[in-house]
């Protein structure tokens, strides 16, 4: 009887710490998504007030309003993106774990070299050290699979020459380190570790949608997603995913 309500015990807490996980997601998502809203919609706010301050004085010439007109447009599209990406996140988060057997360390050699074809795109080399031995264990491919390609698109833009993938396991734990000879992400970048949204890119087109979507499936795994810098100056991301091995 002791046992079984042990048992109730350690499920119970369980339930409830992934409850508060999941409320705690969900309150730091929404934070950044207030945040990064901020922008956009001040520009429309500034230009609304440009052209009312110039339509009322008579001094907004023509090519003026159509210059303003065309940057309200663009920021629109940025906002539309926005709107696109907190859908495609929260689709995300509805997403169910299905695990399957795989076989290390052939299901990761075959994994980075399904990736060549892109890097030779880019032209760029892909480097591949592994330490896992022979061994089965049930993870979900498909979180994997979109795990390790949004993080290696985000590699290629920046890398110079080579992406370096670095696999290993221990006490049932997948670490998964890719990074590349690029400069590196900037301490801006490196400092919102609680921010869901990860970009440096300037134009509003990439608004770090893809190590967002890493990070909520690294987290849906059982593990974690961290940013950092290799000694090089190079950007490093190290993932971490809950694995279970099996028999043979």
């Amino acid at each position: 009887l002791c046992t079984a309500f042990e048992e109730m015990r350690q499920a119970l807490y369980d339930n409830n710490r992934q409850l508060w996980n999941m409320i705690e997601q969900r309150r730091v998502l929404q934070a950044s998504m207030a945040h990064d809203l901020r922008n956009p919609i001040a520009i429309v706010a500034g230009y609304v007030e440009y052209m009312q301050q110039g339509l009322a004085s008579g001094s907004l010439s023509e090519e003026e309003l159509q210059d303003a007109l065309s940057n309200l447009g663009i920021t629109a599209k940025r906002l539309e993106h926005y709107t696109d990406s907190i859908r495609d996140l929260n689709a995300i988060e509805e997403t169910e774990t299905e695990y399957s057997v795989v076989q290390l360390p052939d299901f990761l050699r075959r994994a980075t070299e399904s990736l060549s074809f892109l890097a030779q795109q880019h032209s760029l080399e892909i480097e591949c050290d592994s330490n896992v031995s022979e061994c089965q264990v049930r993870l979900d491919e498909q979180i994997f699979y979109r795990i390790v390609e949004n993080i290696f698109s985000n590699a290629v833009r920046y890398a110079r020459s080579n992406v370096r993938f670095r696999y290993s396991l221990t006490d049932d734990v997948l670490m998964i380190i890719i990074s590349d000879d690029g400069k590196g992400f900037s301490k801006a970048m490196l400092r919102k570790k609680n921010n869901f949204f990860y970009s440096e890119d300037k134009t509003g087109k990439h608004i770090g949608l893809g190590l967002a979507i890493s990070r909520i499936l690294s987290q849906k795994h059982g593990g974690s997603l961290e940013l950092s810098n290799i000694a090089s100056g190079g950007a490093c991301v190290t993932v971490k995913l809950a694995v279970h091995k099996t028999g043979s």
